[in-house]
């Protein structure tokens, strides 16, 4: 391959290629983290609408957390029946901190024995 081609093909790399790996990232969203409005428990298979609004009313009054602020997704584990919680803050969602793990500290996870009732501490995102 002559010089003059080799320019010419590095040149046409640069061009179109150095576009794609400059893409921002996709801003996340409830859908892309399987997350659903809290608040929403309708929108929860029927099985797990309880449990949802067991978690609404322990945030509400032992934690001291407004439900209606929060997006979660749930695992429910198979031979105990636990159930572990993922609570996404609403600002999680908001464009500038799409690269933020946890902004504001907010996000957390709590698990839910059905059999109890006992919810266990929040354990917040690093």
């Amino acid at each position: 391959m002559s010089l003059k081609k080799m320019g010419f093909a590095v040149a046409f790399a640069f061009l179109f290629m150095a576009p794609l790996g400059c893409r921002e990232k996709p801003a996340r969203t409830p859908g892309s983290v399987g997350a659903t409005l809290q608040m929403d428990v309708d929108a929860f298979a029927g099985g797990y609408q309880g449990a949802v609004r067991a978690l609404a009313k322990h945030m509400e009054e032992n934690l001291d957390i407004d439900p209606g602020e929060y997006y979660v997704s749930l695992i429910v584990e198979r031979y105990t029946n636990i159930f572990t919680f993922h609570l996404w803050h609403r600002m999680a969602f908001e464009p500038k901190y799409a690269a933020v793990k946890n902004p504001g500290g907010r996000c957390f996870d709590i698990t839910w024995d059905p059999k109890t009732g006992v919810f266990s501490s929040p354990e917040y995102w690093q």
